[in-house]
Protein backbone atom coordinates (compact mmCIF):
# COMPACT_ATOMS: atom_id res chain seq x y z
CA UNK A 1 0.00 0.00 0.00
CA UNK A 2 2.88 2.66 0.98
CA UNK A 3 6.39 1.97 0.07
CA UNK A 4 8.26 3.54 3.39
CA UNK A 5 10.93 5.30 0.51
CA UNK A 6 8.31 7.85 -0.37
CA UNK A 7 8.67 10.92 0.78
CA UNK A 8 4.67 10.56 2.37
CA UNK A 9 2.58 7.92 2.17
CA UNK A 10 1.37 7.47 -1.59
CA UNK A 11 -2.33 5.10 -1.99
CA UNK A 12 -3.11 3.06 -4.85
CA UNK A 13 -6.91 3.29 -5.55
CA UNK A 14 -7.57 -0.41 -4.48
CA UNK A 15 -5.95 0.87 -1.07
CA UNK A 16 -8.48 3.81 -0.73
CA UNK A 17 -10.83 1.49 1.51
CA UNK A 18 -8.92 1.76 4.64
CA UNK A 19 -10.22 5.49 5.05
CA UNK A 20 -13.38 5.31 2.61
CA UNK A 21 -16.33 3.79 3.76
CA UNK A 22 -18.61 2.62 1.13
CA UNK A 23 -20.91 -0.12 -0.20
CA UNK A 24 -19.55 0.56 -3.56
CA UNK A 25 -18.29 -2.66 -5.45
CA UNK A 26 -16.00 -1.62 -7.45
CA UNK A 27 -13.30 -1.52 -4.16
CA UNK A 28 -13.14 -5.20 -5.45
CA UNK A 29 -12.41 -4.61 -9.02
CA UNK A 30 -8.66 -4.20 -9.93
CA UNK A 31 -10.02 -1.65 -12.91
CA UNK A 32 -10.46 1.05 -10.13
CA UNK A 33 -6.53 2.03 -10.03
CA UNK A 34 -7.41 3.46 -13.91
CA UNK A 35 -11.06 4.67 -13.70
CA UNK A 36 -13.62 5.55 -10.75
CA UNK A 37 -16.41 7.76 -10.45
CA UNK A 38 -18.98 8.28 -7.51
CA UNK A 39 -21.63 11.13 -6.49
CA UNK A 40 -20.50 12.85 -3.45
CA UNK A 41 -22.87 11.75 -0.43
CA UNK A 42 -22.43 11.22 3.22
CA UNK A 43 -24.73 8.26 3.23
CA UNK A 44 -23.43 6.71 0.04
CA UNK A 45 -19.54 7.23 0.53
CA UNK A 46 -18.38 8.29 4.04
CA UNK A 47 -14.79 9.56 4.04
CA UNK A 48 -12.94 9.73 7.60
CA UNK A 49 -11.94 12.99 8.02
CA UNK A 50 -9.62 14.79 9.05
CA UNK A 51 -7.79 12.46 6.39
CA UNK A 52 -3.93 12.26 7.12
CA UNK A 53 -1.86 13.98 4.76
CA UNK A 54 -1.09 11.52 1.84
CA UNK A 55 -0.81 11.25 -2.12
CA UNK A 56 -2.35 9.25 -4.35
CA UNK A 57 -0.85 7.11 -7.65
CA UNK A 58 -3.76 8.60 -9.68
CA UNK A 59 -5.06 11.83 -10.85
CA UNK A 60 -8.25 13.43 -9.18
CA UNK A 61 -11.19 16.04 -9.28
CA UNK A 62 -13.80 17.02 -6.61
CA UNK A 63 -16.96 19.01 -7.83
CA UNK A 64 -19.16 20.31 -5.28
CA UNK A 65 -22.54 20.92 -6.74
CA UNK A 66 -23.92 21.36 -3.13
CA UNK A 67 -22.60 21.89 0.44
CA UNK A 68 -18.93 22.64 1.64
CA UNK A 69 -15.96 20.43 1.53
CA UNK A 70 -12.86 21.76 3.33
CA UNK A 71 -9.51 20.61 2.05
CA UNK A 72 -5.72 21.28 2.42
CA UNK A 73 -3.08 21.40 -0.56
CA UNK A 74 0.20 20.86 1.26
CA UNK A 75 -0.54 24.01 3.76
CA UNK A 76 -2.87 25.46 1.34
CA UNK A 77 -6.72 25.60 2.47
CA UNK A 78 -9.54 25.03 0.15
CA UNK A 79 -12.99 25.53 0.67
CA UNK A 80 -15.05 24.19 -2.17
CA UNK A 81 -18.89 25.40 -2.31
CA UNK A 82 -21.48 24.36 -5.26
CA UNK A 83 -19.72 25.45 -8.43
CA UNK A 84 -16.21 24.76 -7.39
CA UNK A 85 -14.07 21.64 -9.20
CA UNK A 86 -10.39 21.05 -7.41
CA UNK A 87 -8.08 19.15 -9.62
CA UNK A 88 -4.99 17.47 -8.37
CA UNK A 89 -2.17 15.83 -10.00
CA UNK A 90 -1.05 12.51 -8.65
CA UNK A 91 2.20 14.45 -6.37
CA UNK A 92 0.50 16.87 -4.57
CA UNK A 93 0.08 16.00 -0.78
CA UNK A 94 -3.51 16.30 0.93
CA UNK A 95 -5.85 15.94 2.94
CA UNK A 96 -9.62 16.20 3.65
CA UNK A 97 -10.83 18.16 7.06
CA UNK A 98 -14.70 18.59 6.52
CA UNK A 99 -17.30 17.22 4.25
CA UNK A 100 -20.90 18.68 5.42
CA UNK A 101 -23.72 16.62 6.07
CA UNK A 102 -25.53 18.13 2.78
CA UNK A 103 -22.86 17.55 0.55
CA UNK A 104 -23.28 16.73 -3.04
CA UNK A 105 -20.87 16.30 -6.55
CA UNK A 106 -18.77 14.07 -8.17
CA UNK A 107 -15.31 12.38 -6.65
CA UNK A 108 -13.10 11.01 -9.97
CA UNK A 109 -9.69 9.59 -9.99
CA UNK A 110 -8.05 8.33 -13.00
CA UNK A 111 -4.61 7.35 -14.29
CA UNK A 112 -2.33 8.92 -16.52
CA UNK A 113 -2.38 5.55 -18.23
CA UNK A 114 -6.12 5.53 -18.88
CA UNK A 115 -5.72 8.94 -20.22
CA UNK A 116 -2.89 8.21 -22.56
CA UNK A 117 -4.57 7.89 -25.97
CA UNK A 118 -6.43 10.39 -28.01
CA UNK A 119 -6.11 14.23 -26.63
CA UNK A 120 -6.63 13.48 -23.40
CA UNK A 121 -3.31 13.63 -21.87
CA UNK A 122 -3.22 16.96 -23.46
CA UNK A 123 -5.81 18.47 -22.05
CA UNK A 124 -4.72 17.21 -18.53
CA UNK A 125 -1.41 18.87 -18.88
CA UNK A 126 -2.83 21.49 -20.15
CA UNK A 127 -5.00 22.58 -17.17
CA UNK A 128 -2.47 21.28 -14.53
CA UNK A 129 0.01 23.76 -15.88
CA UNK A 130 -1.97 26.47 -15.77
CA UNK A 131 -3.75 25.79 -12.11
CA UNK A 132 0.23 25.34 -11.28
CA UNK A 133 1.52 28.52 -12.63
CA UNK A 134 -1.52 29.86 -11.02
CA UNK A 135 -0.70 28.82 -7.40
CA UNK A 136 -4.25 27.55 -7.25
CA UNK A 137 -5.56 24.28 -7.84
CA UNK A 138 -9.71 25.17 -7.58
CA UNK A 139 -11.59 25.83 -11.52
CA UNK A 140 -14.96 27.73 -11.14
CA UNK A 141 -17.67 26.54 -12.52
CA UNK A 142 -20.63 28.79 -13.59
CA UNK A 143 -22.90 26.47 -15.40
CA UNK A 144 -23.20 22.86 -14.51
CA UNK A 145 -25.67 22.44 -18.13
CA UNK A 146 -22.41 20.69 -19.98
CA UNK A 147 -20.43 19.51 -17.59
CA UNK A 148 -23.27 17.62 -15.51
CA UNK A 149 -24.34 15.11 -17.98
CA UNK A 150 -21.13 13.79 -18.81
CA UNK A 151 -20.49 12.84 -15.21
CA UNK A 152 -23.70 11.34 -15.08
CA UNK A 153 -22.88 9.20 -18.41
CA UNK A 154 -20.00 8.22 -16.94
CA UNK A 155 -21.16 7.18 -13.37
CA UNK A 156 -24.17 4.99 -15.25
CA UNK A 157 -21.13 3.09 -17.20
CA UNK A 158 -18.88 3.00 -14.18
CA UNK A 159 -21.73 0.93 -12.51
CA UNK A 160 -22.11 -1.30 -15.26
CA UNK A 161 -20.03 -4.29 -15.95
CA UNK A 162 -16.94 -3.87 -17.25
CA UNK A 163 -16.62 -3.90 -21.22
CA UNK A 164 -13.89 -2.71 -24.08
CA UNK A 165 -17.08 -0.89 -24.68
CA UNK A 166 -17.85 1.13 -21.84
CA UNK A 167 -14.14 1.86 -20.85
CA UNK A 168 -13.92 3.69 -24.35
CA UNK A 169 -17.57 4.87 -23.56
CA UNK A 170 -16.41 6.51 -20.26
CA UNK A 171 -12.58 7.67 -22.02
CA UNK A 172 -14.53 9.68 -24.35
CA UNK A 173 -16.43 11.30 -22.11
CA UNK A 174 -13.31 11.91 -19.48
CA UNK A 175 -11.49 13.74 -22.37
CA UNK A 176 -14.74 15.65 -22.91
CA UNK A 177 -14.96 16.72 -19.50
CA UNK A 178 -10.95 17.47 -19.61
CA UNK A 179 -11.88 19.89 -22.87
CA UNK A 180 -14.71 21.61 -21.34
CA UNK A 181 -12.50 22.59 -18.10
CA UNK A 182 -9.63 23.94 -20.83
CA UNK A 183 -11.94 25.89 -22.72
CA UNK A 184 -13.20 27.27 -19.05
CA UNK A 185 -9.20 27.92 -17.83
CA UNK A 186 -8.87 29.99 -21.50
CA UNK A 187 -12.33 32.47 -19.86
CA UNK A 188 -10.17 33.63 -16.58
CA UNK A 189 -8.19 36.27 -16.27
CA UNK A 190 -4.11 36.05 -16.35
CA UNK A 191 -2.67 36.27 -13.21
CA UNK A 192 0.44 38.81 -13.34
CA UNK A 193 2.79 37.67 -10.96
CA UNK A 194 6.01 40.73 -9.83
CA UNK A 195 9.48 39.29 -9.99
CA UNK A 196 9.34 38.89 -5.91
CA UNK A 197 5.97 36.97 -6.20
CA UNK A 198 7.29 34.68 -8.91
CA UNK A 199 10.62 34.04 -6.51
CA UNK A 200 8.50 33.40 -4.11
CA UNK A 201 6.63 30.81 -5.76
CA UNK A 202 9.99 28.93 -6.83
CA UNK A 203 10.90 28.95 -3.20
CA UNK A 204 7.62 26.89 -2.51
CA UNK A 205 8.58 24.17 -4.89
CA UNK A 206 11.96 24.02 -4.31
CA UNK A 207 11.07 22.89 -0.78
CA UNK A 208 8.05 20.93 -1.92
CA UNK A 209 10.98 19.29 -3.68
CA UNK A 210 13.44 19.28 -1.16
CA UNK A 211 11.91 19.33 1.79
CA UNK A 212 13.73 16.12 3.20
CA UNK A 213 16.88 16.65 2.90
CA UNK A 214 17.17 20.23 3.05
CA UNK A 215 15.85 22.51 5.71
CA UNK A 216 17.93 25.52 5.70
CA UNK A 217 16.77 28.88 4.34
CA UNK A 218 20.37 29.97 2.94
CA UNK A 219 20.88 26.77 0.95
CA UNK A 220 17.14 27.68 -0.51
CA UNK A 221 18.47 30.80 -1.59
CA UNK A 222 21.60 29.87 -2.92
CA UNK A 223 19.91 27.21 -5.06
CA UNK A 224 17.69 30.67 -6.28
CA UNK A 225 20.50 33.05 -6.48
CA UNK A 226 19.51 35.53 -4.23
CA UNK A 227 20.43 36.74 -1.00
CA UNK A 228 18.65 35.02 2.30
CA UNK A 229 17.21 38.86 3.50
CA UNK A 230 16.05 39.20 0.10
CA UNK A 231 14.20 35.52 0.00
CA UNK A 232 12.88 35.95 3.07
CA UNK A 233 11.16 39.45 3.15
CA UNK A 234 9.57 38.40 -0.22
CA UNK A 235 8.28 35.37 1.29
CA UNK A 236 6.92 37.11 4.44
CA UNK A 237 5.61 39.62 2.05
CA UNK A 238 3.89 37.25 0.13
CA UNK A 239 2.71 34.54 2.64
CA UNK A 240 2.72 36.45 5.95
CA UNK A 241 5.30 33.88 7.37
CA UNK A 242 8.95 34.20 7.14
CA UNK A 243 10.77 31.73 4.99
CA UNK A 244 11.64 29.63 8.12
CA UNK A 245 8.66 29.41 9.55
CA UNK A 246 7.06 28.19 5.59
CA UNK A 247 9.65 25.26 5.84
CA UNK A 248 8.67 23.91 8.71
CA UNK A 249 5.12 24.03 7.87
CA UNK A 250 5.93 21.86 5.12
CA UNK A 251 8.45 19.81 6.75
CA UNK A 252 5.46 18.92 9.80
CA UNK A 253 3.38 17.71 6.67
CA UNK A 254 5.86 15.24 6.01
CA UNK A 255 6.56 14.51 9.87
CA UNK A 256 2.82 13.58 10.51
CA UNK A 257 2.54 11.84 7.03
CA UNK A 258 5.60 9.34 8.53
CA UNK A 259 3.98 9.52 11.64
CA UNK A 260 0.71 7.80 10.60
CA UNK A 261 2.66 4.65 9.26
CA UNK A 262 2.62 2.96 12.10
CA UNK A 263 4.64 0.41 11.16
CA UNK A 264 7.54 3.24 10.98
CA UNK A 265 9.29 4.01 14.57
CA UNK A 266 9.14 7.42 15.64
CA UNK A 267 13.58 7.81 14.45
CA UNK A 268 12.75 6.59 11.32
CA UNK A 269 10.02 8.50 10.58
CA UNK A 270 12.52 11.64 11.55
CA UNK A 271 15.06 10.39 9.66
CA UNK A 272 12.75 10.16 6.52
CA UNK A 273 11.84 14.12 6.68
CA UNK A 274 16.34 14.51 7.17
CA UNK A 275 16.32 14.55 10.88
CA UNK A 276 18.81 12.74 12.08
CA UNK A 277 18.99 13.03 15.73
CA UNK A 278 15.67 11.68 16.95
CA UNK A 279 15.52 13.91 20.13
CA UNK A 280 15.56 17.36 17.86
CA UNK A 281 12.95 15.89 16.23
CA UNK A 282 10.61 15.22 19.38
CA UNK A 283 11.70 18.81 20.43
CA UNK A 284 10.82 20.21 16.89
CA UNK A 285 7.58 18.46 16.89
CA UNK A 286 6.59 19.41 20.06
CA UNK A 287 7.32 23.20 19.48
CA UNK A 288 5.32 23.12 16.15
CA UNK A 289 2.52 20.97 17.15
CA UNK A 290 2.48 21.27 21.16
CA UNK A 291 2.84 17.66 21.26
CA UNK A 292 5.35 15.28 21.36
CA UNK A 293 5.49 12.14 18.01
CA UNK A 294 4.06 10.08 20.74
CA UNK A 295 1.73 12.05 21.92
CA UNK A 296 0.39 12.39 18.31
CA UNK A 297 0.85 8.93 17.02
CA UNK A 298 -1.91 7.98 20.14
CA UNK A 299 -4.08 10.91 19.31
CA UNK A 300 -4.54 9.54 15.58
CA UNK A 301 -5.06 6.26 16.55
CA UNK A 302 -7.41 6.67 18.56
CA UNK A 303 -9.41 8.62 15.75
CA UNK A 304 -9.17 6.11 13.54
Amino acid sequence: MMDKKQIVPEYKPENFSAFIETDEKHWNDKTINDFFISKLSTTKVKLRTPFLPHRKTVNDFVWVTKGRLEQRVYNEHYHLSSGSVLLLAPEKIRTIDLLSEDIEGFYCHFSDDFIAKNDQIKYLLEILNYLESHDQYVIPVDSAETLLPLLNRMERLNDQETTERNTQLISFYLMCFLGELKEIIKTLPEVKWTVNEKLVLKFKKAVMKNIHKIHNVHEYASMLNVTPNHLNKCVKDFTGSTASELINKFLMIEAKAFLSIFEMSISEAAYAVGISDPSYFARFFKKQSGMSPREYRKMIDLSS
